[in-house]
């Protein structure tokens, strides 16, 4: 045992051991690549060349909303509690990332009301699955987008907040690769249904 107050310098070797562990964990494995990796459900996957890919989309006012699910089959199409709302627009624009500007956008919103923190009892958050398909100049061929995430009941005034993340499911572009993805926000206006939505990632 050190008498009290003894300071104990370690050797280079000790010091670079110490630091490897602390950057790679105890177990000796490197930072997960993805959640999943970081979980230990899949193996990280090698991700290609990163592209900023970043647009805006708008529905002005939407064409359909009923207080039941989405009904077509589509990633919106998704209702856990069973007590769900599935909004729909036409004609939405979009401008930006590798879809380019277009003014024929489709949007499907799924909305899962009884599956939030409270269970349905308004103000709550409220999981969501969205589906925009939209043609634009840097694509004619068209793409898909799939979103999830949640909407937030406004505490004062009448816009729905909108947070989540989104995912390229089908392209024509041949400057993708992979696929694309990144982070989704928006709002909601509970007046007049116009949706908004800003949707920022890269393409791999």
């Amino acid at each position: 045992m050190l008498p009290k107050g003894t300071r104990v310098r370690l050797s280079w070797g000790w010091s670079s051991l110490i630091a490897l562990l602390f950057v790679t964990g105890v177990g000796g494995s490197a930072a997960a690549q993805n959640l999943q990796d970081f979980f230990g459900l899949t193996a990280p996957e090698t991700i290609g060349k990163l592209k900023a890919d970043n647009s805006t989309v708008t529905c002005t006012s939407s064409v359909l909303r009923t207080k039941s699910a989405c009904s077509d089959g589509s990633y919106a199409a998704q209702c856990v509690s069973g007590v769900c709302g599935c909004i729909n627009y036409d004609a939405c624009k979009n401008s930006g990332g590798t879809i380019g500007t277009g003014s024929e956008g489709t949007l499907e919103i799924g909305v899962d009301f009884a599956n939030g923190p409270t269970l349905g009892l308004a103000p709550d958050c409220y999981p969501i699955f969205g589906v925009y398909k939209a043609a634009g100049k840097s694509d004619p061929s068209g793409e898909e987008i799939d979103f999830d995430g949640v909407a937030c009941d406004p505490l004062s005034g009448n816009v729905v907040v909108i947070n989540g993340g989104w995912q390229l499911i089908g392209w024509g572009s041949k400057s993708i690769v992979d696929g694309a993805g990144g982070t989704t926000t928006g709002t909601l206006n509970l007046s007049t249904s116009e949706v908004k939505l800003s949707l920022k990632g890269k393409t791999f």
